[in-house]
């Protein structure tokens, strides 16, 4: 196989549920790196899940 059916598989993944990757890094212990704009919309639950990437 060429991946096609995991990558079909992600994409509906992330149409039912947008922050999806949001929660897997929480769930492997992750952090995300995000801009100033998306830290008011980090999940209550997960309140360490972001850390503030340097501007660009």
């Amino acid at each position: 196989g060429t991946g096609d059916a995991d990558l079909i598989a992600l994409g509906r993944t992330i149409l039912y549920d947008p922050r999806w990757p949001w929660h897997a890094a929480a769930h492997l212990g992750a952090t995300v790196s995000a801009p100033v704009q998306y830290l008011r919309s980090q999940p209550r639950r997960y309140r360490d899940l972001f850390t503030m990437s340097a501007p660009t």
